[in-house]
């Protein structure tokens, strides 16, 4: 028996509230930029899977991974977390 995993969008929508958490204790302005977006980018992937919008939510989380894992964020664990919900998303 395989292990139930977590709902993608209860799952995205912890990640943006981490997202959120990094952003406020940036270091810099352009980490607080990356961060913001990744966690809004987050935010929209769950609201997209909440309303069915696969694709809009893929798009989503390509954007929240770009931004997480750029040199300004500084952030590749959730970057990651991006790219393994984006993997368990259908296309």
């Amino acid at each position: 028996m395989q292990p139930e995993l977590p709902d993608p969008a209860v799952t995205a929508s912890t990640w943006a509230n981490r997202a959120r958490a990094l952003a406020n204790r940036a270091v810099c302005d352009d980490q607080e930029h990356a961060l913001t977006v990744a966690a809004v980018q987050f935010d929209s992937a769950t609201r997209f899977l909440n309303h069915g919008e696969v694709g809009k939510a893929r798009d989503a989380l390509r954007i929240a991974s770009n931004y997480a894992g750029s040199e300004e964020a500084g952030a590749p664990r959730i970057a990651e977390a991006a790219r393994t919900l984006l993997a368990a998303i259908p296309a």
